[in-house]
């Protein structure tokens, strides 16, 4: 299982924007980062911060945006999906996602237009995650383990073998996360 390196602080930091409290982090941690400029971000920019996942790296996208106090978080799984292996992918992504829904686990997989695997999540603050710090390492934890725990049944999946039910699913989720 993946964890965070630094303890979540316990009081809300005095920055309003999330890229600055994720920069401290990545700063602290020791995290691989930079900025860079987005088209489907509401300010132009992002940040890119890449993490070392079971399969290779992780690179995940955060853009903030003002308006509606949201840190929008995504995450590219693995190669491209070939073409004729696509509905394979879609239906284990379906079957993950139901697995995934009953567990109560946060954002969700998606086989998006360009053929690529995608983790995606929407971050606020609430009653559950007060401050932007323990939002993002929450998110980042869970990102990390069912990341590192789907990538191998995506990827052999779009490559040929689509035997895995939700048996499978949830064992490697529950694997991942040490509870098996």
């Amino acid at each position: 299982m993946t964890r965070l390196h630094g303890a979540p602080v316990s009081t809300p930091p005095t920055f309003s924007d999330p890229f600055n409290v994720l920069e401290e982090m990545a700063n602290r941690e020791g995290w691989s980062y930079h900025f860079s400029t987005s088209s489907t971000a509401p300010d132009g920019m992002r940040m890119v911060v890449t993490l070392l996942g079971l399969h290779g790296d992780l690179n995940f996208f955060y853009e903030w945006d003002e308006e509606i106090q949201t840190l929008n978080v995504y995450c590219r799984i693995g190669p491209r999906v070939p073409w004729a292996r696509k509905k394979e992918v879609r239906a284990l992504l379906d079957r993950t996602e139901k697995v995934r829904t009953a567990m109560k686990r946060r954002g969700w997989f998606d086989l998006t237009a360009d053929d690529f695997v995608w983790f995606w999540e929407y971050l606020s603050l609430s009653d559950e995650y007060p401050t932007w710090e323990l939002a993002i390492a929450a998110s980042l934890s869970g990102a990390l383990e069912h990341c590192n725990a789907l990538t191998p049944l995506f990827l052999r999946t779009a490559w040929g073998d689509s035997s895995f039910g939700k048996k499978i699913i949830r064992l490697a989720l529950k694997e991942v996360q040490g509870t098996a």
